[in-house]
């Protein structure tokens, strides 16, 4: 019997799909409440609408599509680096990155991009600002930044960004 519970709020999850698309085909949308609600509730799709549209075209503005940050080469280098650090463990991808001094904490996938980036561009150096910051690479802008770092109790903000050739990677120690 638990089965036909389980399709029963399928069908019911349907309709409330087909009504909410009705909704918006129709111009004064149907709902349970007063007209009032409707309104409130119409609105505030349109303003999630617009800010979402406004995000894509500031990105949109911002990213043409080319990668600054890396050569076509590199890039591929990149992707199969990334196939073959798959087959890794989160252990053996930290030991890594603690023998050239990155990052350590993170999802498996964030380690293997990391690991990934430096076997092809090098190891990410400190900030050269605060002395005490680790780099953040954008590869498709092609800039590092330094967030800052905790410095016993407290954090030292730095807000430092270089651009690629600014900063001297040394090579990915194996």
């Amino acid at each position: 019997m638990p089965p036909k519970k389980k399709e029963a709020a399928k069908v019911s999850k349907k309709k409330t799909k087909k009504e909410e698309e009705e909704e918006e085909d129709d111009d004064e949308p149907k709902t349970k409440g007063s007209k009032k609600t409707a309104k409130v509730s119409s609105s505030k799709k349109i303003k999630k609408e617009s800010t979402k549209s406004k995000k894509k075209k500031k990105e949109e503005e911002e990213d043409d599509g080319t990668i600054k940050g890396a050569t076509e080469e590199q890039l591929k280098e990149i992707k199969n680096h990334k196939e073959e650090l798959k087959g890794y463990t989160v252990d053996q991808l930290k030991e890594m990155l603690r023998k050239n001094d990155q990052k350590v904490t993170g999802t498996k996938p964030e380690l293997i991009e990391r690991v990934a980036e430096g076997k092809v561009l090098g190891q990410l150096p400190k900030c050269q600002r605060c002395g005490g910051g680790r780099l953040k690479y954008d590869i498709k802008k092609g800039i590092y930044q330094c967030s800052g770092y905790m410095e016993d109790d407290k954090f030292v903000w730095c807000k430092k960004k270089y651009q690629k050739d600014e900063i001297t990677r040394e090579p990915w120690v194996n």
